[in-house]
Formats: structure tokens, sequence, C-alpha cells
């Protein structure tokens, strides 16, 4: 019973971490695409969340 637990976290923890990496992924990727001028980085990464967890649902 503990070990299915602790498996259940650990691919909640797995899928996390990976929609994290998409995220930061997709917020390079917007830096990038609006010439990599710094000050707008916040804004990139909610757009990527937004962008992510769209594809994601």
């Amino acid at each position: 019973m503990a070990n299915q637990k602790r498996s259940e976290r650990t691919q909640k923890g797995s899928a996390n971490t990976n929609i994290h990496e998409m995220i930061e992924r997709k917020a390079f990727e917007l830096y990038n695409n609006r010439g990599a001028k710094p000050g707008k980085e916040l804004d990139d990464w909610l757009e990527a969340e937004k962008l992510v967890t769209q594809r994601s649902s």
C-alpha cells in the first residue's frame, strides 16, 4: 500500500516536471522570437503556461 502511494507521487512529480520543462522551453522560444530582449520574462512565462496547458487539456 505504501509503495503504491509512493509510486503515484513519483508519477505526479514526473508529470509536473515534464510540464514545467515544456513551459520553460516555450517561454525561451517566445523570448527568442521577440528578439531576446530582457524585461518581459514574466510575460513570456505566463504566455507559455497558457499555451502549454491549452495543448495538454
